[in-house]
């Protein structure tokens, strides 16, 4: 929180969005978590929060299971809203 972009250097050749996401709770703590999770079981995204992976919403690809490989790039963005 409160940063930009963060370029993250991982031993695997891919993981999955939710293998990202618990590397990043490690990393970053829970209070990022908590944003991008509806519940305490971590099982469903917020609608306030999209994953995109290469221009995609990962809810499009395979969801938590989407498959990150190296080089790829991961956006968190806010979902912004009114009327």
């Amino acid at each position: 929180m409160g940063k930009n972009e963060l370029d993250l250097h991982l031993d695997d050749e891919e993981i999955t969005v939710h293998k990202l996401l618990e590397v990043l709770e490690a990393k970053m703590g829970k209070k990022l978590i908590n944003l991008i999770f509806k519940s305490k079981e971590k099982k469903y995204l917020s609608e306030y929060i999209l994953i995109i992976l290469n221009d995609r919403d990962i809810r499009t690809i395979e969801g938590l299971n989407t498959i990150i490989q190296k080089d790829d790039l991961v956006l968190f963005m806010p979902v912004i809203a009114g009327g």
